[in-house]
C-alpha cells in the first residue's frame, strides 16, 4: 500500500482557491453591509420626518 503523490499543480491551486473564496465572501459581506447602511439611512430619514411633525403633550394641556 503506497501513499498517492500529490500533483505539483495542487500546491499553487490551493492558495489561489482560498484567495478567490475569501474575495467572494468579502464581496458578499460588503454588499450586505452597504445594503444595511442604505436601509438604515432611509429609515432614519423617514423617522426624523415623522417625529418632527409630532406634537408631544407636556401634561399642561399644551
Amino acid at each position: 500500500m503506497s501513499v498517492p503523490t500529490i500533483p505539483a499543480w495542487v500546491w499553487p491551486a490551493l492558495p489561489a482557491a482560498l484567495v478567490v473564496g475569501l474575495g467572494l465572501w468579502g464581496g458578499r459581506r460588503w454588499r450586505e453591509y452597504r445594503a444595511r447602511r442604505r436601509l438604515e439611512v432611509a429609515l432614519k430619514a423617514v423617522a426624523y420626518e415623522m417625529l418632527s411633525n409630532v406634537l408631544v403633550p407636556n401634561g399642561m394641556d399644551g
